[in-house]
């Protein structure tokens, strides 16, 4: 975990992919829905394919993540994550 924040620190793409694959199924940190976005988002905005188009569990990942982004953006509280 702490090589991969230290390489999002130095804003590496792929750390952001992995970051956020961890928070969004707790492997070695928490379970954190919001966090997992966050640096899904950060991927994304780099252009990054797998964060746009991240496939682990299938596209049921892919649109759980954008609707968790449409629910936080609509500031209504709730996670997909759960």
């Amino acid at each position: 975990k702490e090589y991969f924040e230290l390489a999002a620190q130095n804003n590496i793409q792929k750390a952001f992919v992995y970051l956020g694959h961890m928070h969004y199924f707790g492997n070695g940190v928490d379970k954190n829905c919001e966090k997992a976005i966050e640096y899904l988002e950060l991927a994304a905005k780099q252009n990054n394919k797998k964060a746009i188009n991240y496939k682990t569990v299938g596209m049921g990942f892919l649109l759980q993540v954008l609707f968790a982004i449409f629910i936080f953006k609509s500031n209504i509280f709730c996670c997909v994550c759960s």
